[in-house]
């Protein structure tokens, strides 16, 4: 890992104290995967690519820029593939000679920024000790459907929920297909808002539409009447306020928070929080009050 000074250390990013700050700010009380309770970690889903990676890229990046700036033409008094590689070693070394400050000073950059992204936690969910070791040793993570078998990360399921997987692709697909088909009928059919039943989304879409869903998949969409219809303003308000900034100096404590009636949780500004209670109490609760 790169220091502040951009040297490279030995030192882990989970050694250190921004890490331990970190962990104890944004660990939930049970594992995202299995909902075990016990030997919680904060697991990262994307990991800073290695030095080599980012050189390549950067200089592969500054390398195309490097010829369209001197006007050259990779292709001009070449007649094979193997002329054109050639010609580009030779112009490539050229550029590094030329610009290998710069690049190494790229380079470090991108590091950098891969480094602050690793540690503000954006890329982490709360795993127990088993399913963080599955998924970083052995690349397996939990079936969504079952719950109780491993897969590859490469999978959506587990070869024994496959064919229920498949299934519900196939049903996605047709229904959505159906949702954005054009209504034919003169006149046309007035729109509705539906929704799904368990809750994965809606939209608007004709009247014919709909009743031909309802009719081929009874019981996964339902029209939204205007209660559902106001949920969902008020919804779009309360994310609205959450994500906004503190406009205070110094600004307020920031808090983790959850909703009572569903999974979902983040973090948030006290002052953005208390204004939501004030205007619609019971729906968010804190979690605790972050560490500075």
């Amino acid at each position: 890992m790169l220091n502040k000074e951009n040297k490279s250390v030995s030192t882990k990013p989970w050694q250190t104290k921004e890490w331990k700050k970190l962990r104890d700010n944004l660990l939930k009380k049970k594992c995202k995967q299995c909902g075990n309770t016990n030997d919680l970690v904060l697991q990262h889903l994307w990991h800073p690519p290695s030095y080599l990676t980012t050189w390549k890229y950067v200089v592969n990046l500054m390398f195309r820029k490097w010829i369209r700036a001197k006007r050259i033409d990779l292709l001009e008094g070449v007649k094979t593939r193997n002329e054109k590689r050639e010609k580009r070693k030779i112009l490539l070394k050229q550029f590094l000679e030329e610009k290998k400050a710069e690049v190494d000073a790229k380079v470090t950059e991108e590091r950098q920024k891969d480094y602050k992204r690793y540690m503000s936690g954006v890329d982490t969910v709360t795993f127990c000790k088993k399913c963080a070791f599955l998924m970083d040793r052995k690349n397996k993570k939990l079936c969504r459907i079952c719950k109780k078998n491993y897969h590859d990360i490469y999978y959506d399921t587990c070869h024994t929920c496959k064919g229920q997987a498949d299934e519900e692709s196939r049903q996605e697909g047709e229904i959505f297909e159906q949702l954005r088909t054009e209504c034919l009928h003169e006149p046309r059919c007035p729109d509705v808002y539906y929704s799904c039943v368990n809750g994965s989304g809606g939209g608007n879409t004709y009247k014919c539409n709909f009743e031909s869903i309802c009719k081929k998949y009874p019981g996964i969409l339902k029209i939204m009447d205007d209660q559902d219809l106001k949920r969902i303003e008020i919804d779009t308000e309360i994310s609205g306020q959450l994500s906004s900034d503190c406009s205070h100096n110094p600004k307020c404590k920031r808090i983790s928070y959850s909703y009572f009636n569903s999974d979902c949780d983040g973090i948030t500004y006290k002052c953005n929080f208390e204004k939501i209670c004030e205007k619609y109490p019971d729906i968010i609760k804190i979690e605790r009050i972050l560490k500075d």
